[in-house]
Formats: structure tokens, sequence, C-alpha cells
């Protein structure tokens, strides 16, 4: 789903709203970022003043804006300030009250979510139709820029983990585009188109691409998949570009709320194997002979929280200046 640009900011706003609803839903984990303090917290900076602002724009300069060109009256108009209304009390009771429950956290995220997707999904197509594009263009200056609670590439790091386990859950459109266009976006050796990727969300297909090798039957109850090919004849850093794609899809599928689980198709140790798994993937997916067939991404919405991972000790990982520099 394309939306206008003069509606774009609204929508990256919702980005950041679907990533509270995500952490509210996960609140009382005993992992940090979502016990309940780390997450009122964090739905704390996301709401002030970023969140208010995005229910202010939309009811004091987008809803004036299409009551000019139809009827205000419309019953999901009514249904989307009824829940601005439900959303606002809920977060001020999370914010003042002592103390707050995994309960109420838990309503808000559902209830966050559903008004995401319902705005995403039918309000604002609603409002595109009746809007004139001009005038819809007009708007995008009137939407502020930075909704979002401070977030940094380190703490989308800090939270991933491969999730293999997904709920029977669509991803939908828009979120997908946004994982793949970080794939297109990722760095090339010499910014030669050494590396592609095929995004697969065919039930039948997904179940197939499971028998790559023994270690993807997570595919099964994965939602899609990304394919990740790369060119030797095009760059001789096919192997390396594709790798730094994979790493920039996973982080963004993480901050976008979706799991993601590494399936390696191509084997560096074993060329054998390695012609065996890539060329199940070929003939599934009419893969030219001249593509290496590097990697299958399973993406979905996890179906548990991701559990805590101790690291290896830092000093053992970091050196200065040389080998084993303190």
């Amino acid at each position: 789903m394309k939306r206008h640009p003069g509606l774009q900011p609204l929508s990256h706003h919702h980005h950041h709203a679907m990533a509270a609803a995500k952490r509210l839903k996960m609140a009382g984990i005993q992992h940090k970022g979502y016990r309940l303090e780390d997450v009122r917290e964090y739905l704390a900076a996301y709401w002030e003043p970023g969140g208010q602002a995005h229910f202010r724009e939309e009811e004091e300069i987008l809803l004036p804006v299409y009551a000019q060109y139809a009827s205000p009256d419309h019953p999901l108009i009514a249904e989307m300030l009824l829940e601005h209304i439900q959303i606002r009390s809920l977060i001020q009771q999370i914010l003042s009250q002592e103390p707050v429950t995994v309960e109420q956290m838990e309503r808000l995220g559902t209830l966050l979510e559903e008004h995401v997707r319902k705005e995403e999904q039918v309000i604002f197509p609603l409002l595109e139709q009746a809007i004139p594009d001009e005038v819809l263009a007009s708007l995008e200056s009137s939407f502020h820029l930075n909704a979002e609670p401070e977030s940094t590439i380190l703490s989308i790091i800090q939270q991933r983990r491969e999730i293999t386990r997904f709920q029977s859950r669509a991803i939908e459109r828009p979120i997908l585009e946004k994982v793949l266009e970080a794939g297109y976006l990722s760095p090339t050796g010499n910014h030669l188109p050494s590396r592609e990727f095929i995004a697969v969300t065919d039930r039948t297909m997904l179940d197939h691409l499971s028998r790559t090798t023994p270690y993807m039957p997570w595919l099964k109850e994965a939602a899609a998949a990304i394919v990740v090919t790369a060119r030797p004849d095009v760059s001789k850093y096919w192997l390396q570009d594709a790798s730094i794609a994979c790493g920039l899809i996973w982080l963004t599928a993480v901050d976008l709320g979706l799991g993601l689980a590494f399936g390696a198709v191509y084997h560096s140790e074993d060329a054998a194997e390695s012609e065996r798994r890539e060329n199940f993937v070929r003939q599934a997916l009419s893969i030219p002979h001249d593509r290496r067939v590097v990697a299958i991404l399973g993406l979905g919405y996890p179906a548990q929280p991701p559990g805590s991972k101790k690291p290896m000790p830092r000093e053992t990982i970091i050196f200065y200046e040389r080998f084993g520099g303190r």
C-alpha cells in the first residue's frame, strides 16, 4: 500500500507507535527493556511530546481538512476519535498511577496496535480518496517529523535475537516493504548491484523452502521469507555485500517488531553441499544459474518474547592498538 506523500509523516509516527505497542504487549518480562519501569519510561518518551502531537495533528489539521470534502459524521471517523480518547486515558493512567500493572500495559498495547492498523489500512485510504491530491500534498509540512522516543541503532542491536517460532499472522505489506528497503539500500563494494532479494509469502512455497537444509523447519511457521542471492559476475565482493544486506534487514525487522531467523544456504566449506542447497532454491524460484544463493531469512511476528542472551566477555573480543591489547 503506497501512502500519499502528504500523509507519510503521520505513517512514520505510526511506525514508532507500533514499536511502543510491541513493548507494552511484552511488559513484565524480566529482561532489559521490558520490565514494567523500562516500558513505562519508553512509553513516556514516545508520548511526550511526539505521540500527543500526532493525535493533535490528526484532530486539528487532518480531519478538519477532510470535513471540507466529505462528511465528518462517517462512523470510521467517530471510531478513530473515540479510540484517541481511550488511548489517551490509558496512557495517563499508566504514566501517573502507582502501581502500574501488566494488564494495563497489555490492554494499551493491543488498543494502540489495532488503532494504528485501522488508520493505515482503512482510515487513511478513506481520507486519500476524499481529499484532493494537491491539498494532501500541502499538508505534509504541517506535520512534525520526529514522533519517536530516543532510539538508537545500538539499542536495536541489543534487542536483536534469532526468532524461530512465529505467530500465525501475516506481515502487512507496508511493513514487509520497509524490510526489503533496508536490503535495497544496503551498501555494496564499488556501488555495484551484487545482491538481489526475493520476497516469498506463498504458504506452499515457504513450506517447500523449509526443506532446503535440515536447519530451516521454522520456515513452516514464518509468514514470509527473503531469499538473498548474489552475483559473482558483477563483483568479487558478492558475499560481503550480501552479508551486510542480511544484517541490515535483520535489524530493520527488529525495529519494526518482527522476528527473523537466518538460514544459511551457501556453504563455504562444502562445495557439494552448497551446490545441492543452492540448486534446490534455484529450481523452486527460477533463479538463474549465474547467481549464488546466500541465505533465506524467515520473517514473522514472534510467538513469544525473545529471551536474554549473555554475550562473550567484551575483553575477549575487543582489543586496542594491537591484538590482545587492553
